[in-house]
């Protein structure tokens, strides 16, 4: 069980407080809505723990901080990240992550399913975005429509489940001398080489190959050593749309 984390007494956003932050223990204990079993709590390598978090959609956003971090976009990352002080900050709110870049900038990000989210609550992110751009924190909001979209979570639990796999490390040297040889193959051809789905999977996870996450993974999907697509400024670039809630209902109409 996570200990509660100690008073954080630099300043609100100081390089010293975004420190202390990141190596302080989670700022709440999740012990899910109405059951246990809303609660997932995976092992953490970046972290050496396990890492709580209270939901199908905040256990894929993990699951998202975790890639960035195995292909250097993400610096560190934590889950129920801080607590804000109502007399520094303007009002109490604990984010459901935090994280900073390569480049040293910290997002706060706040996970959500888009079918709840509302016009108060549209309102509301733009009044946090407003607050955190203050301390020059960028403000996340991650929903299962945009960006962590259907294919993007089914390939995240794909490529975190063939890490769990034992690969002989042979294996995946095999799988990255084949595409330094021959360059970006579809995965039907590579498993005529026997570099079979979990193989590269597992090297995906692990930065070591990369593949296009946002659709789904068919024979003809393209692996290759390099970027396929730029999924960090996707997920890195969504920012909350005020007008996102009356858009949806005329799209609807």
């Amino acid at each position: 069980m996570p200990k509660k984390s100690p008073e954080n007494l630099h300043p609100f956003g100081s390089p010293e407080w975004v420190n202390q932050m990141f190596n302080d223990p989670p700022a709440r204990v999740v012990k899910g809505r109405k059951k246990w079993t809303h609660r997932h709590a995976p092992w953490v390598d970046h972290l050496g723990r396990l890492a709580f978090v209270e939901s199908r959609n905040e256990l894929i956003g993990l699951l998202a901080l975790q890639y960035l971090c195995n292909i250097n976009a993400v610096r560190r990352y934590k889950e129920q990240a801080f607590k804000t002080d109502e007399g520094v900050f303007g009002q109490e709110y604990t984010p459901d992550f935090s994280f900073e870049t390569i480049n040293r900038q910290i997002f706060v990000v706040e996970v959500k399913t888009a079918r709840f989210v509302t016009r108060i609550m549209e309102v509301a992110f733009e009044n946090l975005k407003a607050r955190f751009s203050d301390f020059n924190f960028n403000f996340l909001v991650w929903t299962d429509q945009a960006p962590l979209i259907h294919p993007l979570r089914h390939n995240l639990l794909l490529l975190r489940r063939a890490a769990a796999e034992f690969i002989e490390p042979d294996e995946t040297a095999r799988l990255v001398d084949m595409l330094c040889q021959k360059g970006p193959m579809p995965l039907w051809a590579l498993s005529n080489h026997g570099l079979d789905i979990t193989l590269v999977a597992h090297a995906a996870w692990n930065g070591q190959v990369h593949m296009p996450l946002l659709s789904a993974i068919e024979g003809s999907t393209t692996i290759s050593l390099h970027p396929t697509m730029d999924l960090e400024t996707i997920l890195l670039g969504t920012q909350p749309n005020i007008h996102a809630w009356w858009d949806s209902l005329e799209g609807a109409a």
